[in-house]
This record gives C-alpha cells, sequence and structure tokens, in this order.
C-alpha cells in the first residue's frame, strides 16, 4: 500500500531535502523533523487537476464509482441525514437552527408550496456575508437572502464528472434519484471519496 501526503510544492520540497539529509546520516538513531509549509487544497483545481490526477493514479480508483455511492456510504456510516431542507417562507434563524442541529454547512430551500421543488439554496458562507451587512439577519425570510440552486447531479453520474461542476464558489452539489432530490455532497465528501 503507497501513502501521499496532500501537500503543496513546498511542502513536497521539504519532504525530499529531508529524504537527502537522512541519506547522509550515518546515525541509525537519528531522527529528522520536518515542517509541511502548505497543504495540498489550495491547489486541488489547479495544480491537482484531473489530468493530474489521472496521470498519477488518483482518479483510477474512483472511475467507476458514482456520486450515489459517495452519497449511500456517508448515509450508512451516519455522517449525513437524509435531506434536510428549509421552505421559502422560513425565518433565517430556522435555518441557522437547522444548520446547527444536523452539523450540516449548506441546505437546499425549496418551495414552501412544493416541498419536493428545489428553488435556492442557503450555507453558512452566504449567511456569514449577510450578517456583516445586516445584524436584523435573523428575522429576514429565506427567501430575501437564498442564493441559486446547487448544480444538481444523478446519483448515477460518476465522481469525476461531479467533481468538474464545483469550480469557483460552488460548495456542493445536489444529488438527485428519479428525478428527485435525495442528498448533499460537498467538496470534501467528494475528495474524501477520491483519496479511498
Amino acid at each position: 500500500m503507497t501513502e501521499g501526503i496532500l501537500a503543496g510544492g513546498s511542502g513536497g520540497l521539504a519532504v525530499h531535502a529531508a529524504l537527502q539529509v537522512a541519506q547522509d546520516l550515518n546515525d541509525p538513531d537519528a531522527l529528522i523533523a520536518v515542517i509541511l509549509p502548505d497543504g495540498g487544497r489550495s491547489y486541488l483545481s489547479k495544480v491537482y487537476n484531473d489530468a493530474w490526477m489521472t496521470q498519477h493514479g488518483f482518479l483510477e480508483r474512483a472511475s467507476d464509482q458514482t456520486v450515489g455511492d459517495v452519497l449511500y456510504a456517508k448515509r450508512n456510516a451516519g455522517e449525513i441525514p437524509p435531506l434536510v431542507t428549509v421552505e421559502t417562507h422560513q425565518k433565517v434563524r430556522d435555518a441557522v437552527a437547522l444548520l446547527h442541529e444536523h452539523r450540516v454547512s449548506q441546505l437546499p430551500v425549496v418551495s414552501a408550496h412544493d416541498p419536493s421543488s428545489v428553488v435556492g439554496s442557503i450555507g453558512e458562507r452566504g449567511l456569514l456575508k449577510h450578517a456583516v451587512d445586516d445584524p436584523a439577519l435573523l428575522n429576514a425570510d429565506i427567501v430575501d437572502v437564498m442564493e441559486p440552486p446547487f448544480p444538481a447531479v444523478s446519483s448515477g453520474d460518476p465522481v469525476r464528472e461531479a467533481v468538474e461542476l464545483l469550480v469557483g464558489e460552488r460548495q456542493a452539489l445536489l444529488v438527485t434519484e428519479e428525478g428527485r432530490a435525495s442528498g448533499i455532497l460537498t467538496r470534501a465528501d467528494l475528495l474524501e471519496a477520491l483519496a479511498k
């Protein structure tokens, strides 16, 4: 089994230098400590893109894995609740309570008239931006602060294709089964699936 460290170029250089120093030591009890000055998460859409990941064998394992596989695995592990939503007529304080209760960072917003119709989204990042501008945010209606809906993917879509949708500010994907919303997956969920 091969293990790796998700680090940036500076971290890789530090490890390489430490290995060179270790080769020159004659003391079998010597210990070399290395501080990695950066992580690789910030490079996921730059250096560690799909072409690099495929070239180095990281995407081959996930090539058969579907978005649904990731969602089901997280559900079975008890890591995520069933789909939690907030309705357009609810208050922001209701959404904040749901985010906290279910330990999630974003929620789909559904129509008050049709709970299966996703009309927007709300998340911690957007709420924080609004709260800085308006401290009375908690009493606002969800519809006043909601953002566009999350990009939707079918549960049968490959993980690799789903990753491509999470560019820029997008933080999550809405997973659908037979046209109905069934769950939310974040960048971290997909990254973890690719790493297995």
